[in-house]
C-alpha cells in the first residue's frame, strides 16, 4: 500500500487490481460507453448482449448489418482496445 497523499484514482486502481476485478471492470466500461466507442450508427444497429473471455457477444439488427460488421471486426476489436489502453478484447460474435 502506498502511503498518504494518494490519489483516490490511483487507490481505485489498485483495489481494483488486488481483488482481482479488473477484467470486470474493463468490460462494464465497454458495456457503458459502447456508443463512444463505436458511434451512433453501429452502436444503434449492434448492442452488446455479453463479454466474456475476452469476446464480446453483439446482437445484431440484421442479416446486412451483421454481415456489415463482420467485415469491420478487426477494427472494432482494436476500438475497444484503444479504448480500454490494453489488449482486453480478442474476439467479436455477431448473432
Amino acid at each position: 500500500m502506498q502511503t498518504f497523499p494518494v490519489s483516490i484514482s490511483s487507490l481505485l486502481r489498485e483495489l481494483i487490481s488486488d481483488w482481482g476485478i479488473e477484467r470486470r471492470v474493463d468490460y462494464g466500461t465497454v458495456i457503458d460507453q459502447w456508443t463512444q466507442i463505436v458511434g451512433d450508427p453501429v452502436s444503434q444497429k449492434a448492442k452488446i448482449d455479453k463479454i466474456e473471455n475476452g469476446k464480446i457477444f453483439l446482437k445484431v439488427e440484421s442479416t446486412a448489418w451483421r454481415q456489415e460488421l463482420f467485415f469491420q471486426k478487426k477494427e472494432l476489436i482494436q476500438k475497444v482496445n484503444l479504448f480500454l489502453g490494453k489488449e482486453a478484447i480478442k474476439e467479436i460474435l455477431f448473432f
